[in-house]
């Protein structure tokens, strides 16, 4: 310093993650479309390979997307008993060492994703590494959401018709 103090050396190791991680399936495929009305949850899993930095626990660094619509995640411990209407994420504990560490995710999309959406919708996740690096989106499926009810029709008989005998409704 100014007057001639001097203080000891010190060093420090210091990481430089600039690698992404990658959303990679696990036991369903990522091309796989689910059929839904709206009334039942849906749940993906897969792995997040990430070997330099590691994955943030917080639910807010992961990105969930149905079709445009972002979805808020909440972080829970298991999906069992879960209520069918949360957005939740249980993030595992890593699997591997070094470069093949994985983590596995599961995701439970609730039914209150589905309100005001219909037709086919690409389900996409993109999440952040604790050194700021994010994934591409990657889609882990997609939801054909039909929640027009059934209108039943017929020909045969003709309406009002009187008949007298067991008749084929066509």
């Amino acid at each position: 310093d100014a007057v001639g103090n001097t203080s000891e050396k010190k060093s420090y190791t210091v990481q430089i993650d600039q690698t992404a991680p990658v959303v990679q399936k696990k036991s369903k495929n990522f091309d796989s479309t689910y059929l839904t009305n709206g009334n039942k949850a849906q749940k993906f899993d897969f792995y997040i390979n990430e070997g330099n930095s590691g994955i943030p626990a917080d639910a807010k660094e992961y990105t969930l997307k149905l079709g445009s619509s972002a979805v808020a995640l909440t972080k829970v411990n298991t999906l069992a008993d879960a209520a069918a209407t949360g957005n939740l994420i249980v993030i595992g504990n890593a699997e591997g060492t070094g470069a093949d560490t994985k983590y596995p995710i599961e995701i439970q999309l609730g039914t209150s994703a589905f309100t005001n959406l219909s037709g086919s919708q690409p389900v996409t996740i993109t999440v952040k590494d604790n050194a700021g690096n994010s994934s591409n989106a990657t889609i882990i499926g997609t939801m054909d959401i039909d929640s027009t009810p059934p209108v039943p029709s017929f020909t045969s008989p003709s309406a009002n018709s009187n008949v007298n005998k067991e008749v084929e409704i066509k």
